[in-house]
């Protein structure tokens, strides 16, 4: 019973993952997107530097940062 409602479940579920996907494609073409991750980073790294960090260590440490995102990113 359970594997048919899994089986039920899958083409749903491809379809909110291809809705997903298509969203995210279309905001990164934006420019508008751009302004506002770079605004993120750059805002980041200019935080890191007051508080302390190193030029060095700011800019390491905003490479390594994920932008904010609605969905969980992976590394």
């Amino acid at each position: 019973m359970m594997e048919m409602s899994m089986d039920g479940m899958i083409p749903v579920m491809a379809k909110m993952t291809d809705a997903m996907l298509d969203v995210t494609l279309r905001k990164g073409e934006d420019p508008a997107t751009a302004r506002s991750v770079a605004k993120f980073k750059k805002n980041l790294y200019d935080a890191l530097v007051n508080e302390g960090f190193s030029k060095e260590q700011a800019f390491t440490i905003m490479q390594s940062t994920s932008i904010p995102s609605a969905a969980p990113m992976s590394k």
